[in-house]
């Protein structure tokens, strides 16, 4: 059930980066980096969390999405200079 319920909000926020919805597009702009890396991460969400859904792969879909969310925590701690706190709380800044 774990496992559906991760993938699907997965699904979403691949969904919010490929389209460039929910201030995806302000957000890759300020790390400096520009949208190919807006459409690399919405991909890698997507792969992970279809990934989810197959009982034998359900270890690399999670693997790459903690290497997503991880390097999406480090870009906003160092190069926007968001606090952690704010950022594990998920309360906009």
């Amino acid at each position: 059930m774990l496992r559906v319920v991760v993938g699907l909000l997965f699904l979403l926020i691949a969904a919010t980066k490929l389209i460039g919805t929910a201030d995806t597009v302000d957000y890759f702009e300020a790390i400096g980096w520009g949208q190919w890396f807006r459409y690399l991460t919405g991909s890698l969400d997507l792969v992970g969390a279809v990934l989810l859904f197959v009982p034998r792969r359900t270890f690399y879909g999670a693997v790459v999405l903690i290497s997503s969310v991880g390097t999406a925590t480090v870009l906003s701690v160092t190069v926007l200079s968001l606090d952690p706190p704010t950022q594990l709380a998920l309360i906009p800044d």
